[in-house]
C-alpha cells in the first residue's frame, strides 16, 4: 500500500495526503531534486515550473521530485523539510493521522526559501 497520495483540495489544487499514520519526527519522504543553475532562473520563471522550485545554495534553484514540490502551504504545518546534499528531506513535526493532508511552511521559519509567492 502506498503511504502518500494526491487529492484535489478546494482552493489549492492538488495536495499530498497520507494513507497511513505517521509519527512525530518520522521521515515522510526523501525527494531527490533536479539542480538548475541560478543563471537559468529567468527562463524557468516564464514557465509553469515557477511555482514548484526551491532556492538552494549559491543562488541556484531545484525542482524536488516525488511529492516534494507538491506539498501545500500551512502557517501551522505538520511537516518540515531540509536540504541534505542532493535531497529534500520531509519529516513530521507532529503525529499525522491517516487521511490528513501533509503541509509545509513556505514562508520561512528557518526553512529553505521557495522560488515563488505562495497562494495563502
Amino acid at each position: 500500500m502506498r503511504r502518500l497520495e494526491i487529492r484535489l483540495v478546494e482552493g489549492k489544487g492538488r495536495g499530498v495526503f497520507t494513507t497511513k499514520n505517521i509519527k512525530n519526527g518520522e521521515i515522510i519522504e526523501r525527494a531527490p531534486f533536479i539542480f538548475i543553475p541560478g543563471s537559468d532562473r529567468e527562463f524557468i520563471d516564464e514557465t509553469a515550473l515557477v511555482q514548484y522550485y526551491f532556492f538552494i545554495a549559491g543562488g541556484n534553484i531545484a525542482i524536488a521530485l516525488g511529492y516534494g514540490s507538491l506539498y501545500n502551504h500551512s502557517s501551522e504545518p505538520n511537516s518540515k523539510f531540509e536540504q541534505i546534499k542532493d535531497m529534500m528531506v520531509f519529516s513530521a513535526r507532529r503525529n499525522i493521522c491517516r487521511g490528513q493532508e501533509i503541509t509545509v511552511d513556505y514562508t520561512g521559519g528557518g526553512q529553505i526559501d521557495l522560488g515563488f509567492t505562495p497562494r495563502l
